[in-house]
């Protein structure tokens, strides 16, 4: 039961890492004039909570802390994805072969 509430811990404080790295890349990239929106990469913000976290909370000093949680923010902001606005309308186009099964007219069940 303990690690559950472990992971939630770590899934909000990743959630609020994202908001807040999402607010500041929107800020930066406010003035360009760009194709796409970004986004924070969420892959890249676990795995640095998931190393990092532990060692910048408990740490002693608050300087220290406080420098080590801006390393993590700083590390999240510079890795962006782009926002894929797929509406669904992206064409299929149908497989034109002429058997259903052409390497021996049989399914694989």
């Amino acid at each position: 039961m303990q690690d559950f509430w472990i992971s939630m811990y770590l899934a909000n404080m990743a959630a609020i890492a994202k908001n807040e790295a999402d607010a500041k890349i929107k800020e930066v990239r406010e003035d360009k004039d760009n194709k796409h929106e970004y986004q924070a990469n969420v892959n890249t913000l676990i795995g640095s909570l998931r190393d990092k976290l532990a060692d910048d909370v408990f740490s002693r000093n608050t300087a220290h802390r406080q420098k080590k949680l801006e390393r993590i923010m700083t590390e999240v902001q510079k890795s962006i994805v782009q926002i894929s606005h797929d509406d669904g309308e992206t064409p299929r186009y149908e497989n034109t072969r002429k058997v259903k099964y052409h390497h021996n007219k049989r399914s694989n069940l």
